[in-house]
């Protein structure tokens, strides 16, 4: 059944990114394609969070390492593709648009790679990765996407603030659900986040608003 869930986001996220590119297809926004690049990396963990739960592999062989990396490295890149697509709205500065994202990435695929490969230790690898990067970061987008709904009183932005707070609420949860029969309620709880993810960047990118605008209203850093 926790399979079930893993595909549902990971179609609802496939959605999103195929949503989100042909808009860029069609506006040629950079804050679209990074969005959409995020969105199929997001799908692309899922899919292997799925492949996971169906093909349970010894926890302790190369080849389980290898795929949890590979899904927690997806999970990077996506926090560091939403990172940089909504940083661009704001600001222009050097440091925000092009060394944050790069220090994010490696700091984030030096920490997993050195406690999955290093120390075996596949709990917790992703217990530091949720509490250093993904709590921090879902916040900061909740954040940033809440400022920009309060300039623009756009519904999809509110919703994918309100995704990105949610998700900072449940994620901890996960280790403390694990191996009871609460944890599908987790699984679940993930999925509706996703849900208004995928809802609110489909309100934005089907509306006739460019997305460059937001740039002009909220002025961006020089």
């Amino acid at each position: 059944m926790l399979w079930a869930f893993a595909v549902v986001s990971a179609l609802m996220s496939l959605l999103a990114s195929i949503v989100l590119l042909y808009k860029w297809r069609v506006e040629k926004t950079t804050s679209l394609l990074l969005w959409s690049a995020g969105m199929f990396s997001y799908f692309l963990s899922h899919l292997l969070e799925a492949y996971l739960i169906l093909m349970p592999l010894d926890h302790t062989t190369t080849a389980y390492l290898a795929v949890y990396f590979i899904r927690q490295s997806l999970v990077s890149v996506m926090l560091v593709f939403l990172y940089s697509g909504i940083i661009g709205i704001i600001t222009t500065r050097h440091f925000w648009l092009k060394v944050m994202p790069i220090s994010l990435f490696f700091a984030q695929e030096g920490l997993i790679g050195y406690i999955d490969f290093v120390l075996k230790d596949t709990i917790l690898s992703p217990a530091l990765h949720i509490i250093l990067f993904v709590i921090p970061l879902s916040l900061l987008f909740g954040v940033l996407f809440s400022i920009m709904y309060s300039h623009l009183k756009r519904k999809g932005l509110l919703l994918i603030g309100l995704s990105w707070f949610s998700y900072a609420i449940i994620v901890p949860f996960y280790f403390l659900l694990k191996g009871t029969p609460l944890l599908p309620y987790w699984f679940l709880g993930r999925a509706i986040t996703v849900a208004l993810l995928v809802i609110g960047f489909l309100e934005l990118t089907l509306s006739n608003r460019h997305t460059e605008l937001y740039a002009k209203h909220l002025g961006n850093e020089k």
